[in-house]
C-alpha cells in the first residue's frame, strides 16, 4: 500500500505541474479512489469507518457479455459491434491498421553486432518493479537474472550463474547468468524493475546505482503509434562476460 500511495502521489504532483489538476479530482487522493468506488456504492470514509472490511450484497456474472439487453438482445462486449473484434473498425477510421501486422523497423532487425533478441519477463518473486527493497523476497532471488541458451551462454563462455553485461546500441545493464536448456540459441530473457541497489562490491552496487535497471538498454526512439509501447521484448542485444564485480 505504501507503494501504490507513493506512486499515486507522483502522479498526481505531475498532474499539478502540468496544470491538469482539474481533470485529476483536484490532485486529491481521496476523490480519486471515491470515483473509482462510486458503482460498488462505497466511499474512502466508509472504507475508514469499516477497517475490518464490508460486505457487499452484489453478484459477479460468468458471462455478462451473454446477458440479454433490451430487446432479448444479447449484451455482448464494449465494441461498435457488441462483439469480440480482431478487425476494428475504429482503429481503421483514425487511419491506423484495422488488424495488427508486423513491422521490420518496429521489432528487432538483423545486427551483426548485436547477435541476440532480447526480451523481458516478470518473475513471481516480486509484483512488477515493487518489493525488491524486503530482505524476505530478496533470500528467494538475489540478484537480478538474465536467461540464456546452452549454446548461447556457451559461444560466450559464459556459465550458470556467471555475472554478465547484456549490451544493446542504446544502452546495457549487469545480470547473473541463468542457463535455460531449451531456450532458442539467440534468445536472451531479462527482468524488469531492478532499481534496488545490490551488495557493495556488486556489479550493481551503491556506487553504480541503476546498474541492473533494464531500461537503460531499451531504445525509447521507436514506438507503437497506438499504445506508445517501445520494444521491451524485441531488442538486438549482445552479452558479455564480466571478469568481475569491479569490470561492471
Amino acid at each position: 500500500v505504501g507503494h501504490a500511495r507513493s506512486d499515486i502521489a507522483i502522479v498526481l504532483g505531475l498532474a499539478e505541474r502540468l496544470g491538469l489538476a482539474d481533470i485529476f479530482f483536484g490532485c486529491d487522493q481521496d476523490r480519486g479512489h471515491d470515483h473509482v468506488l462510486a458503482p460498488a456504492g462505497l466511499n474512502v470514509a466508509h472504507l475508514r469507518a469499516n477497517a475490518g472490511g464490508v460486505t457487499l450484497a452484489s453478484t459477479v456474472p460468468e458471462r455478462p457479455y451473454a446477458q440479454e439487453g433490451d430487446g432479448g438482445a444479447r449484451v455482448g462486449f464494449p465494441t461498435p459491434t457488441r462483439r469480440l473484434e480482431v478487425y476494428s473498425e475504429q482503429l481503421q477510421a483514425a487511419g491506423y491498421d484495422a488488424v495488427p501486422r508486423w513491422r521490420e523497423d518496429g521489432g528487432a532487425a538483423v545486427d551483426s553486432d548485436y547477435p541476440l533478441t532480447l526480451s523481458c519477463a516478470k518473475t513471481v518473486v516480486f509484483c512488477h518493479s515493487q518489493h525488491r527493497n524486503l530482505a524476505s523476497l530478496r533470500r528467494l532471488q538475489p540478484d537480478p537474472i538474465v536467461e540464456m541458451s546452452e549454446a548461447g551462454a556457451g559461444a560466450r563462455g559464459i556459465a550458470n550463474n556467471d555475472w554478465v553485461r547484456v549490451v544493446t546500441r542504446a544502452g546495457g545493464f549487469v545480470a547473473r547468468c541463468k542457463i535455460v536448456k531449451d531456450l532458442a540459441p539467440d534468445a536472451v530473457f531479462a527482468q524488469h524493475g531492478w532499481w534496488v541497489d545490490g551488495p557493495d562490491n556488486s556489479p550493481y552496487g551503491g556506487d553504480r546505482p541503476m546498474a541492473a535497471n533494464l531500461n537503460q538498454a531499451i531504445d525509447t526512439a521507436v514506438a507503437d503509434p497506438i499504445s506508445a509501447s517501445v520494444p521491451l521484448r524485441s531488442s538486438t542485444c549482445q552479452v558479455e562476460k564480466l571478469d568481475g564485480p569491479r569490470d561492471a
